[in-house]
């Protein structure tokens, strides 16, 4: 399991654990829930009203209603018999030894119960506190699910090899950048992120949303990231009406990105038409993740973007490394 500091928050990715059930079963987060909405309860101390909680939101959301459920306790607390009415089926109890506990909240033994609703991808859409009794904490779990974008599945010839991390970066966060860079990238086509305080706050969200991201997905443990960039990319009279210029050609030279793995993240998707990304070697296919979003591709691939015909165009770049000197985050 990915070591990322506690406790969780609304966009990161639930951490994935094995742990064992009260029939002695091991149960593991991604191969059960993995897919639909759910709820994960974190009860430090597994009492007659935990026990209640946890029953009741067992009938509130039976496995026909589609909403997987299961629940964390230390594993001493209380003894075997206090899990006697609960169907493991309905509401699996999860022996733990607080180093997951400890994960998700901050705390190996947190004040009180708490409760993740996670998305089908299992990250986090919510952290509800489970204190408030059964009815209150129900009501909220199922505004929060309910409110979860519905995608449909669809059949996929030819994809690119990339991955789109979402909610990378806040509407605050980008709002800030926007404001402090948009008109000096604008400018000059791109411009630096130099201030330290700025700087640190995209380098924890990169390590806490990103990094675990292409552990999992690419096997690239990255233990460097170059330097922040914003690329301003706007209507241009002689650009070309197809997609055929190179991405990086407002960051070239000694600015561009490089490394082994490559990041453009969206700051503004809404303020502008045009710009998506292609990759030739894979087909057509526009790439154009919502704002916030990263795209993440190896420096390999054949990049090219689709011209700004209105507004303009902001993206944060960056590069990954496992090696080097000139960093600001390292394993």
């Amino acid at each position: 399991m990915p070591r990322i500091r506690s406790p969780l928050r609304p966009g990161d990715r639930a951490p994935d654990f094995v742990r064992i059930d009260q029939r002695g079963s091991p149960f593991s987060l991604y191969e059960r829930l993995c897919g639909r909405p759910s709820l994960l309860v974190l009860c430090p101390s597994l009492d007659v009203e935990a026990a209640e909680l946890l029953s009741g939101l067992a009938e509130r959301f039976p496995p026909e209603s589609g909403v997987g459920l299961a629940a964390l306790r230390l594993h001493r607390i209380p003894p075997a018999g206090g899990l006697k009415d609960l169907d493991p089926e309905k509401v699996p109890v999860l022996a733990d030894d607080g180093t997951t506990i400890e994960t998700y909240a901050g705390n190996a033994k947190p004040v009180g119960n708490m409760a993740f609703a996670l998305d089908p991808t299992l990250r986090i859409a919510a952290v509800l506190p489970a204190n408030r009794g059964l009815g209150e904490l129900t009501a909220e779990a199922r505004d929060v699910l309910d409110r979860l974008p519905r995608r449909a599945a669809r059949k996929l010839a030819l994809i690119a090899p990339v991955l789109i991390v979402p909610e990378v970066l806040g509407a605050g966060m980008r709002r800030q950048l926007t404001d402090s860079y948009g008109d000096r990238a604008a400018a000059t086509g791109g411009s630096r992120i130099r201030d330290p305080v700025m700087t640190a706050e995209i380098s924890a969200r990169i390590e806490r949303r990103v990094i675990p991201e292409l552990v999992q997905a690419l096997h690239y443990p990255a233990t460097h990231f170059e330097s922040f960039r914003i690329l301003c990319r706007s209507p241009a009279p002689d650009a070309p009406s197809e997609a055929s210029r190179p991405f990086f050609d407002a960051a070239a030279g000694r600015d561009a990105p490089q490394g082994d793995f490559l990041l453009a993240l969206s700051l503004n998707e809404r303020d502008h038409e045009g710009g998506e990304l292609y990759f030739p070697e894979f087909g057509p296919d526009l790439y154009r993740p919502p704002a916030g979003a990263a795209l993440v591709f190896s420096s390999l691939l054949l990049v090219r973007s689709r011209p700004v015909t209105e507004g303009r165009q902001l993206t944060l770049v960056t590069g990954f490394h496992r090696t080097g000197r000139d960093s600001h985050w390292e394993t």
